[in-house]
């Protein structure tokens, strides 16, 4: 397995952000899918979406923090799914709406 030096997107001082939203690149899925999703883990991010368009079927990851257990609860959404917030409760967007926004 490839080995990135890569600096941390919140820093350990800062207050975590409420939610965060991650677009998988081609070039670092590992990183975009299993380490980012560690250092949200580690900050306590309430919120973390994977946007994961560049695939067969496309797919956005919703994970919300489970605060008993200190893991996420994924919920996989597909093409003509609503995204479910529980941060952004009164959010009305499509998984096909996300992906083709410019």
């Amino acid at each position: 397995m490839r080995q990135y030096a890569i600096a941390s997107v919140i820093r350990t001082e800062d207050e975590p952000p409420l939610m965060v939203v991650e677009v998988v690149s081609k070039n670092y899925r590992d990183i975009d899918l299993v380490e980012k999703e560690q250092e949200y883990l580690d900050r306590a991010v309430q919120e973390y979406w994977t946007v994961d368009w560049d695939r067969v079927a496309p797919q956005i990851i919703v994970r919300n923090l489970d605060q008993a257990s200190e893991h996420y609860i994924r919920q996989t959404y597909r093409p003509g799914d609503v995204v479910q917030s529980e941060v952004l409760e009164g959010l009305r967007l499509t998984v096909d709406d996300i992906l083709k926004a410019e």
